[in-house]
């Protein structure tokens, strides 16, 4: 499904995947393509390259770190954690999905918002270890 034909307070609105991104609910709301941890993480390391400065600023480490090692060891348990929770919510099928009550389209609505979330997660950590790389100039 490409588009889909929503009312909104009223009005109708006609909708295309093309105009979210996977990090908003309405793109699997319309559709959207899960993506893979690898692909998620691709486009991390290609967003940090076209403008590191930014990234660093917005993702900021502590200002102190005495044990840069226990840090990235706790970052990589987070991110571990956040790619088995995508996993999980991206394998269910919909009719599989019992978040809570309410009819099929509200339990459809709060998949697509699970699985927004999870991939914002994995986002998250993968900038974490990014940051933790460049930053120390080494993996742990």
């Amino acid at each position: 499904m490409d588009t889909l034909i929503l009312g909104v307070g009223g009005l109708i609105t006609n909708l295309h995947v093309e105009y979210y991104e996977p990090s908003h609910c309405w793109y699997y709301l319309l559709g959207g393509v899960d993506l893979t941890i690898s692909q998620i993480e691709h486009n991390v390391i290609q967003e940090y390259e076209k403008n590191p400065d930014a990234f660093m600023i917005r993702y900021e480490l502590p200002k102190k770190v005495k044990d840069i090692k226990k840090l990235s060891e706790e970052i990589d348990k987070e991110h571990q954690q956040n790619i088995k929770r995508y996993i999980e919510v991206r394998s269910k099928p919909f009719d599989g999905f019992h978040f809570g009550s309410g009819t099929p389209k509200e339990k459809f609505l709060d998949l697509c918002v699970s699985k927004s979330l999870t991939h914002n997660h994995v986002c998250w950590s993968t900038i974490r270890k990014l940051i933790i790389k460049k930053k120390y100039g080494k993996d742990f």
